[in-house]
């Protein structure tokens, strides 16, 4: 506060008084977030584990099992859920059937189709599309997640790519939609 010559001399205790309110300050104010961190945020949760159900903290992810006639596509699959699960999520994958959660799969077809074809009727572009159906329950058997997912992979022989690499990218893709879909819907 600025001395003015026409202004009257603050009385002692009002100088007093004005100090202890300005050194009180940052003290009251770290005391109302402090009450406000305690109580008003109770509900919240951070990071990613608020982008997953509560109260769930293992999940068993039994073998997924495939329709398909083509070989290993629902042990690639498992492995690739196994995989993005614990990459991304806050869950730990147990082998244990007892888990908080079990997430199971079926891969009920693929297929694989001409997308174009070169002046000698060879194809130059496929597409690979494998369909998985999920179901995520948790340990009182209350259905979490129960989907169906198609993804579609384009792969060009020509440039040598072959049926197991776009099995692969569709399995990869598949997986990371799997766990995409595990994430919050109002829990």
């Amino acid at each position: 506060m600025a001395f003015h010559p026409d202004m009257p001399m603050p009385k002692p205790a009002q100088r007093i008084r004005s100090n202890t309110i300005m050194r009180c300050r940052p003290c009251l104010a770290m005391a109302i977030l402090v009450l406000v961190d305690l109580t008003g945020c109770a509900g919240y949760q951070i990071g990613n584990r608020a982008l997953y159900p509560t109260g769930i903290r293992t999940v068993h992810v039994p073998m997924f099992q495939s329709n398909s006639l083509r070989p290993n596509l629902g042990e690639w699959l498992t492995e690739a859920v196994v995989k993005e699960i614990e990459l991304r999520t806050p869950y730990k994958v147990v082998h244990d059937p007892l888990a908080d959660s079990i997430l199971t799969g079926r891969i009920m077809w693929d297929n694989k189709r001409v997308v174009s074809e070169n002046s000698d009727d060879q194809p130059r572009s496929l597409r690979f599309g494998p369909t998985v159906y999920t179901t995520w329950i948790d340990n009182r058997g209350q259905i979490l997640l129960q989907n169906s997912i198609q993804k579609d992979t384009l792969f060009v022989p020509e440039a040598g790519q072959s049926v197991t690499s776009a099995e692969q990218e569709a399995i990869r893709q598949l997986a990371q939609q799997i766990v995409s879909e595990m994430e919050a819907r109002n829990w």
